[in-house]
C-alpha cells in the first residue's frame, strides 16, 4: 500500500502499474480490514485521477482493484468477530458508511447481523450501528439494545461488556448523529 502510494504521488506509472498487480496479489488473502481500506482510499484516489501521472490505463486498473477491494472487506468481516481492537471497530464502521453508496448486498447485510449477535462486545456494538447506518435495522432496534445493555449492567462482567458494546456504538456516533439524529437519543435519556 505504501509503495502503490508512494508511486502514484511521485508521478512514476510504470511503479504504480507494478504495485497495482503486487496489491491485487497480496491485499486480497493477507490485509486485514483497516489495511483493505486504505487501500481502497488510495485506489479511489488512483481511479479519480488525484494523484499526479495517473494515465488512463491505471485508473481502470484501480477500479477494478477498488470493485475487488471491496468484495475482500466484505469477506474479512467475519475475522473480526472476536475483536477487541477500536481501529477494526472504526474499520467495520468505515466499511459500512462506504457501502451505503455502493450497495454491497445479502453478504454485508449477513456478516453485520451475525457480528451484532456474536461478535465481541466491541463489535456487537459497531455492527449494530454500522446496522441502522445502512437501514438494516430502524434506530428503534438500537435504543431498546442500549436500554436493555444499560438495565442489564448491574455485576462488574456486565458493565465491562456495556463500557464495550457503548464503545462500539459511539465510534459510529458522527456518521448515526448525521444520518439519524434520534438514534442515540434513549443513550442520552
Amino acid at each position: 500500500i505504501a509503495l502503490l502510494g508512494d508511486a502514484a504521488r511521485c508521478a512514476l506509472p510504470d511503479l504504480v502499474e507494478e504495485a497495482l498487480t503486487e496489491a491485487a496479489r497480496v491485499l486480497l488473502s493477507a490485509a486485514t480490514l483497516p489495511e483493505l481500506l486504505d487501500a481502497l482510499d488510495l485506489s479511489e484516489s488512483l481511479r479519480r485521477a488525484h494523484l499526479p501521472g495517473t494515465t488512463r490505463r491505471i485508473r481502470t486498473r484501480a477500479a477494478a482493484l477498488r470493485d475487488t477491494l471491496l468484495e475482500a472487506a466484505v469477506r474479512a468481516l467475519p475475522g473480526l468477530a472476536g475483536s477487541d481492537d477500536r481501529e477494526d471497530a472504526a474499520a467495520l464502521v468505515t466499511l459500512a458508511v462506504r457501502s451505503g453508496e455502493d450497495r454491497l448486498g445479502l453478504r454485508l447485510d449477513g456478516a453485520l447481523y451475525d457480528l451484532a449477535r456474536t461478535g465481541s462486545p466491541l463489535v456487537q456494538g459497531a455492527a449494530l450501528a454500522a446496522r441502522v447506518l445502512l437501514d438494516l435495522d430502524g434506530s428503534d432496534l438500537l435504543a431498546a439494545r442500549l436500554a436493555g445493555w444499560v438495565d442489564a449492567a448491574t455485576a462488574p462482567g456486565t458493565r465491562h461488556r456495556l463500557e464495550r458494546r457503548l464503545t462500539g456504538v459511539l465510534i459510529a456516533a458522527a456518521p448515526l448523529i448525521e444520518s439519524v439524529p434520534a438514534a442515540l437519543d434513549p443513550l442520552l435519556e
